[in-house]
């Protein structure tokens, strides 16, 4: 995709953007978890939707809600700054949360290197779980 942003320092060069080429509902995933597994859609429709609501109520106590395989949820909020600590008001400084997610990751040692004290350092990276083994296409 062009980058058409005139103020940009990669104004006018091309950039990846993922597409996305539909939407997957709770249905749909149901559907799919029944066939994987000796649960009935129904009974994994109404796992999920209680996972939904539950997630929500321990968002809401201020908890990170933490899903192996797959990442950890928690909230963040949208905040105005304040000069002091004391000038410092909720209602007027905090305009809104979002919910932050975290996705599950593997370290993974890469080979090694040598610091400049001559120290031989183990080099690792962190693997997202979810993206691990996709495959890219380009459109």
């Amino acid at each position: 995709m062009k980058n058409n942003n005139a103020s940009s320092a990669n104004y006018g060069r091309y950039y990846a953007k993922a597409v996305h080429t539909e939407t997957v509902g709770l249905d749909a995933l149901a559907e799919r978890i029944q066939r994987n597994s000796t649960a009935k859609k129904s009974d994994v429709l109404a796992v999920l939707t209680e996972l939904a609501e539950v997630m929500r109520d321990e968002l809401m106590a201020s908890h990170v809600v933490k899903i192996n395989g797959l990442g950890s949820f928690k909230i963040g909020l949208k905040s105005k700054y304040a000069k002091t600590d004391s000038e410092f008001n909720a209602s007027q400084h905090i305009s809104g949360c979002k919910v932050n997610f975290r996705p599950e990751y593997n370290v993974v040692s890469t080979g090694t290197y040598v610091d400049d004290e001559g120290n031989t350092k183990v080099k690792k990276v962190a693997i997202a779980n979810l993206t691990k083994d996709m495959q890219l296409k380009q459109y």
